[in-house]
């Protein structure tokens, strides 16, 4: 992920607020998995993002927790591939992983946010 043009250690410096600054806390496993497989539109807190900027997000995560070292690189492969799944069921795999690691990261507090169906 450093293909940005940013050395490691500049990369690591714009990481270091990726939780507090880029992350919605308000959103559970299966809200996750929803969004990331295109079945619904998250309108938030945060603004409103859908597949695209999710995919994003779970990236950032994935990378963070490398930079954590709480994964491996190979781990990581595993769960961008997995992410980039078109079965639902190794998308929520991927993201409950991820969950497991940082699981302050997916409470969900109640009546947060809205979704919108997407057909």
């Amino acid at each position: 992920m450093y293909k940005q043009r940013l050395t490691k250690s500049k990369y690591k410096n714009k990481m270091r607020m990726f939780w507090t600054e880029k992350w919605h806390y308000e959103l559970g496993v299966d809200m996750w998995t929803d969004i990331i497989t295109g079945k619904v539109l998250w309108t938030g807190g945060g603004g409103a993002f859908g597949q695209r900027k999710a995919n994003e997000l779970m990236f950032g995560a994935i990378e963070k927790l490398i930079l954590e070292k709480k994964l491996k690189k190979e781990e990581a492969d595993s769960l961008r591939n997995m992410l980039r799944s078109a079965d639902p069921e190794n998308v929520y795999m991927a993201i409950s992983v991820i969950s497991r690691l940082k699981p302050k990261k997916f409470k969900q507090p109640k009546n947060v946010g809205c979704v919108e169906e997407l057909s």
